[in-house]
């Protein structure tokens, strides 16, 4: 049986540090901890201002349905999550299918849908979280099943590797009486859960966290980083220490603390106030990743939610509410809403995203309708990509990647 362990001393401290630091901001922040954004300055953007490079990858074989929230690449693979079927395929990097892992069912190695997956690369594993049965799940990259682990009663929404015994949680806005932290610790050696960071009141819950692509983020030099939607610092976290990382300062655009302190009837009504004239909030962060040169994020301004890339070294940011691409497809909006965002980041840096083929095909169809012959022909020359998806790709075909290089900005 799992038992529920208070912390010991050193996360007593981990909570009182990590309870005061997201209460106020650093007092004082180095001058690259900090991010500041006026998020005014989302603009309707071409590829070329921010990429170097951009390469389209069709994924072939067997039809898989529409790629979820997220993409690791890993040996020069893409791991790519699908929901119907719930499976994790992998693709060596021209697209073709190396292996998968479908183990969806009842019975001994089986989960019941994909919440949330993460490699282990030590021992080249996939591990899968399954929050409705309360089940981590670990596979070899050929899909065979080799354990799982029982880590009711936490119903998990994101999770990560801690070290080489602790798995670290994220609860998100469900806290019950079975769940009374938003991340939790989990030693997969003994079973044991240890109470940890974001503990919450219930009435926050309910819109604290709502509508993230991810939770966790694991900087190149191996560093664990965390946030959850409506707080403005990212956090470095350990099994021993929690520290803030990188604040994300959007000025006078910032959620107010009297704003979160109102009270709200649910998730509904506080975007619903947060979203009303007068309210001119920027935050609602949904996604994050990070590399040692730039870092990318989306949240939400004015019912919109820009994608920004941000320069570490130049400290230069883009804002792209529209990011339309002009270097392989050209007039296709590559981001244009949270669903199109990126995916995860390649091995070396680049920014992953993916469409479905039917949209590209749609307008693929749509410039050789009103492309004369002479002019369509050129179109292909200048392109090879165009040439390429052209003659690959049809409606039901699957999802593309599509992997650009971040430029200096």
């Amino acid at each position: 049986m799992i038992k529920i362990i208070k912390p010991y001393y050193n996360y007593i401290l981990l909570l009182i540090g990590l309870l005061a630091a997201a209460c106020q901001p650093e007092t004082n922040p180095t001058d690259t901890s900090v991010v500041a954004i006026d998020p005014t300055q989302a603009l309707f953007s071409k590829a070329s201002t921010v990429f170097s490079d951009i390469e389209y990858i069709p994924l072939l074989d067997s039809a898989i349905g529409r790629v979820r929230d997220k993409v690791l690449h890993v040996n020069n693979h893409y791991f790519v999550q699908t929901a119907r079927p719930a499976c994790i395929l992998i693709y060596d990097a021209t697209g073709k299918m190396a292996s998968q892992i479908c183990q969806g069912g009842q019975g001994h190695g089986k989960y019941r849908g994909i919440t949330d997956f993460v490699i282990d690369t030590k021992d080249s594993t996939v591990l899968i979280l399954n929050r409705n049965i309360f089940k981590i799940f670990r596979y070899d990259f050929q899909g065979n099943f080799i354990a799982d682990y029982q880590i009711a009663p936490v119903y998990a929404w994101r999770f990560e590797i801690l070290d080489e015994e602790h798995f670290v949680l994220y609860c998100g806005s469900e806290i019950t009486d079975r769940n009374t932290t938003r991340t939790v610790f989990f030693n997969h050696t003994t079973g044991e859960l240890h109470e940890a960071y974001f503990p919450i009141k219930k009435h926050e819950a309910r819109y604290m966290n709502f509508f993230t692509y991810n939770n966790f983020w694991r900087l190149p030099d191996g560093t664990l980083c965390a946030f959850y939607t409506l707080n403005d610092t990212i956090y470095a976290i350990s099994r021993d220490e929690c520290r803030p990382h990188r604040i994300i300062d959007f000025g006078k655009y910032a959620i107010t603390d009297d704003f979160l302190a109102r009270p709200h009837n649910d998730v509904m009504d506080f975007f619903s106030n947060l979203r009303k004239p007068g309210n001119d909030f920027a935050g609602r962060m949904i996604s994050y990743h990070e590399t040692d040169t730039y870092l990318s994020f989306i949240f939400e301004h004015r019912g919109r939610l820009p994608l920004l890339l941000y320069d570490k070294q130049a400290r230069r940011y883009q804002l792209s509410a529209r990011l339309l691409d002009d270097m392989g497809l050209p007039g296709l909006p590559l981001y244009d809403h949270a669903d199109k965002g990126p995916k995860g980041v390649t091995s070396d840096n680049r920014l992953i995203f993916s469409l479905d083929a039917e949209y590209i095909r749609a307008h693929i169809d749509s410039v050789k309708q009103v492309s004369a012959p002479e002019a369509w022909a050129k179109l292909q020359q200048e392109y090879p990509q165009w040439r390429h998806l052209n003659e690959t790709i049809d409606i039901s075909s699957n999802p593309v990647l599509i992997v650009a290089k971040v430029k200096e900005l």
